[in-house]
């Protein structure tokens, strides 16, 4: 999981906890003290859990630049596509390895690693990926 798709299923999933748990309020027809502490037992877990998928994805972004033909992106995360007709110029300004790939969309092999400091020039790849 990674940025919004990341907090959208966390939330869904707490949502899913908090029916089950009322569900089971309702069931009872008498709502009893143990149901309505295991429905707040069971909300809080979801929210909990929530919260750690939500923060966790964002721990994962690199920290500082990838410039790609003269472009910046700050804190890069993901797949960035290079140029088509005439070879690219990446500088990795970042805290991490940016991998090279031979094709669109991150996919194919990895051609090269650029380490954080170093400027490399794509002969034929065709996108890099920053984790």
């Amino acid at each position: 999981m990674h940025g919004a798709d990341g907090a959208l299923l966390s939330t869904e999933y707490a949502e899913l906890l908090r029916r089950v748990a009322c569900s089971a309020i309702r069931s009872d027809g008498r709502g009893t003290r143990a149901m309505r502490r295991m429905a707040k037992a069971l909300g809080t877990l979801g929210v909990a859990v929530a919260l750690v998928l939500t923060v966790s994805n964002s721990a994962y972004a690199a920290h500082g630049f990838l410039i790609i033909d003269g472009v910046a992106h700050r804190d890069p995360s993901g797949c960035f596509p290079l140029g088509d007709f005439v070879p690219s110029v990446v500088t990795n300004r970042t805290d991490a390895v940016a991998e090279v790939w031979s094709g669109p969309d991150c996919k194919g092999q990895v051609d090269w690693l650029i380490y954080p400091g170093e400027t490399y020039q794509p002969n034929g790849s065709r996108s890099v990926f920053v984790l």
